[in-house]
C-alpha cells in the first residue's frame, strides 16, 4: 500500500472493526504530526488515524517492495 493510497483511504471514515489494544506515549514531533492529520481529516478520530497509520506500516513491513 502506498502512502498515496493511504491518504485516499483517509478521505472516508473507516468501518473496520477494532479492539482497544494498548496505550503508548508518543514523541512530541509525532504527536504534532498526528494533530495536523486530525485537522486535515476531521471525519476521523485520533485513534482511527493511528489505526490507519499502524495498519499501513505493518502492511509495508509485511510486503516490502510493494509500497
Amino acid at each position: 500500500m502506498s502512502a498515496h493510497h493511504l491518504m485516499d483511504e483517509l478521505k472516508t471514515p473507516s468501518t473496520t472493526p477494532t479492539i482497544e489494544c494498548c496505550h503508548t506515549p508518543l514523541p512530541l514531533d509525532d504527536a504534532a504530526k498526528l494533530a495536523a492529520l486530525s485537522e486535515l481529516y476531521p471525519q476521523h478520530t485520533t485513534e482511527s488515524l493511528i489505526t490507519a497509520l499502524l495498519h499501513h506500516a505493518l502492511t509495508v513491513i509485511e510486503k516490502p517492495g510493494e509500497s
